[in-house]
């Protein structure tokens, strides 16, 4: 697609670095209304989003620097960049460090780690779904082959030589489907977040709805392998999808103690 917005003379501006950008604020801006859905301080939730962002991108950029070294070593100038923190292996990492900081930074700061998440869920898909249209103008996760009328195609060399990305053939948008799904299940999660549901709900719903969407986008995802280990049938994003969905059932069900507190006192 454009992965080069544009120059600023002999600099270039990816267009995944922009939409990364613009995901981060979105996502960061969000989490400010959904704190105060959720009854938290917004300037707590705002620096455990912060923390956990540059924690995550830490972690991602590292992963991608292991599976691409080659590519980074002819250049080294992309070490700096932001350009695809959120391939499928470095993504999912990137997300598990992000949600480790969120955790010890509500335990530093004595607040519930549940409610933390609930009001990071909305806002986190918020971002993942503009970070997969910076994807598509990179050309980085893309689809399979496809000859349906959705088809789009790439041409562009820096989207071939960096991703592997085919030329000139029709590909499944998945990174189109992608983005829809997960700010349709934003949204979903913000509404919800309006019915007064028992504190982590909202993070169980995140993990069930996001699992499922990505283990079933995964079987339209061009750039994944399926390992030896998990008898080339699924691949490692698919498993990671699993244990969300049976994260979700852990946060749905009823635990008395995560709501102790909202009981009427005894007479």
């Amino acid at each position: 697609m454009h992965p080069i917005l544009f120059h600023l003379g002999v600099a270039l501006v990816p267009s995944y670095g922009v939409m990364a950008a613009v995901a981060i604020i979105a996502g960061l801006l969000l989490a400010l209304q959904t704190a105060a859905q959720q009854g938290l301080d917004p300037n707590r939730v705002w620096s455990a989003g912060v923390a956990a962002l540059f924690f995550a991108a830490l972690a991602a950029k590292a992963t991608a620097i292991a599976m691409h070294w080659q590519a980074f070593k002819q250049q080294p100038l992309q070490l700096l960049s932001l350009t695809a923190l959120g391939g499928s292996g470095q993504g999912y990492i990137g997300l598990a460090v992000g949600t480790v900081v969120v955790l010890v930074y509500s335990w530093r700061h004595r607040i519930a780690w549940q409610g933390m998440l609930d009001s990071l869920a909305a806002p986190l898909l918020l971002a993942l779904a503009i970070e997969s249209i910076g994807c598509l103008l990179a050309g980085s996760a893309f689809g399979v082959p496809s000859h349906a009328w959705w088809g789009i195609q790439f041409h562009t060399l820096y989207a071939m030589v960096w991703w592997g990305t085919p030329m000139g053939i029709p590909l499944v948008p998945v990174q189109i489907i992608t983005s829809a799904l997960d700010l349709l299940l934003a949204a979903f999660i913000y509404w919800q977040g309006n019915w007064g549901l028992r504190t982590g709900r909202l993070a169980g719903t995140a993990l069930l709805g996001g699992g499922i969407a990505h283990f079933l986008l995964q079987f339209w995802r061009g750039d994944v392998t399926r390992p030896a280990w998990a008898h080339d049938v699924l691949t490692t994003t698919q498993l990671v999808c699993l244990g969300m969905m049976a994260a979700a059932v852990y946060f749905w069900w009823d635990w008395p103690e995560w709501h102790a507190d909202n009981r009427a006192p005894a007479a």
